[in-house]
């Protein structure tokens, strides 16, 4: 329900009755401007910082954000992960899993391994200390 109400400073707001899941809501019903959360129901919503989902609250899901988002605690948002990670810990830029065409080296995902690692399941692993290169654990070239 949106109803205009009449300020003591002789100015006049626009109310909205907010939309599930808004806590509160600006100028229209679906515009969050903060999510519900319910610790009794073990409910939380929070923002995702992307423009298609611009003032729209979503579910989190067994406590955490959708994959490439990471939990931005108590500001209400799910902060999107650097570019190739498919998904973060601790801050954005720490990757823990890559997208395609992308491997995890040291936190950070790229596009081919250094010469001293090798390539085992999207994960840059170091050589051997043995080895300057290998082809794998056991294998210096």
């Amino acid at each position: 329900m949106t109803e205009l109400v009449d300020r003591a400073d002789n100015t006049f707001t626009l109310e909205v009755e907010c939309n599930f899941p808004c806590n509160g809501c600006e100028g229209d019903a679906d515009a969050c401007t903060s999510c519900a959360n319910d610790e009794d129901n073990a409910f939380f919503y929070y923002f995702y910082e992307t423009e298609e989902e611009l003032n729209k609250c979503r579910e989190l899901v067994d406590g955490k954000c959708t994959s490439g988002y990471l939990l931005s605690s108590g500001t209400e948002t799910c902060a999107k992960c650097s570019d190739n990670c498919y998904e973060c810990a601790d801050e954005v830029s720490h990757c823990t899993s890559c997208k395609e065409a992308s491997y995890l080296y040291e936190g950070v995902c790229i596009g081919e391994c250094p010469g001293d690692t090798f390539k085992e399941e999207k994960v840059c692993v170091k050589c051997p200390t043995s080895c300057t290169a290998c082809e794998n654990s056991e294998k210096c070239t």
